[in-house]
């Protein structure tokens, strides 16, 4: 099962939140009864499929079980550019963090390797990071990828009331006649 890390940095200039995720499971299913991507733009066959672009939401769950929690979905595209070009939202559908998103791009080369975070929001506002990613597992009609996601964040912070006699006055204006 996933663990959630959030940890809070007091003094920091902008990211001040650093959040720690181990042990989610991508699952990327291209084929069979519930695909969740789908080609928009066939590739050049003479290139392996060289510019071959498809939309996909992709479920993110808590762990491999059968009734692991579906943590978030990627939703956005990615390219055949010789080595897979991913661009996508990881939009939060848990209860702690609905509706927040991490923005998501990098390449997916080989069996192992990085994601950048280059953008958040919700709970995750300006975050920054990397979702590091191994392939743990491949079917016949998909595959599994395990992350591992660190970035920083500015906390969503909830604006402190302030008394009416806190609030500053305006120095009457003299009238002129």
């Amino acid at each position: 099962m996933a663990k959630f890390e959030i940890t809070s940095y007091q003094g920091a200039l902008v990211e001040d939140t650093r959040l720690y995720v181990d042990k989610l499971y991508l699952r990327q299913v291209w084929s069979g009864k519930t695909p969740n991507q789908t080609p928009v733009i066939e590739g050049d066959d003479t290139r392996k499929e060289y510019g071959r672009t498809l939309v996909n939401d992709w479920a993110i769950y808590d762990g491999l079980a059968p009734d692991a929690e579906l943590v978030a979905n990627g939703r956005g595209i990615h390219v055949n550019a010789v080595d897979w070009y991913n661009s996508f939202i990881m939009v939060f559908v848990n209860e702690r963090f609905k509706g927040s998103t991490l923005e998501v791009m990098g390449a997916t080369i080989g069996g192992k390797g990085e994601w950048a975070i280059v953008g958040g929001t919700g709970e995750f506002r300006m975050a920054r990071g990397v979702i590091d990613r191994t392939y743990f597992d491949r079917t016949s009609d998909g595959e599994i990828m395990e992350l591992t996601i660190e970035a920083f964040y500015r906390a969503k912070k909830s604006p402190t009331p302030r008394k009416m006699e806190d609030q500053p006055v305006e120095p009457a204006q003299p009238k002129f006649t």
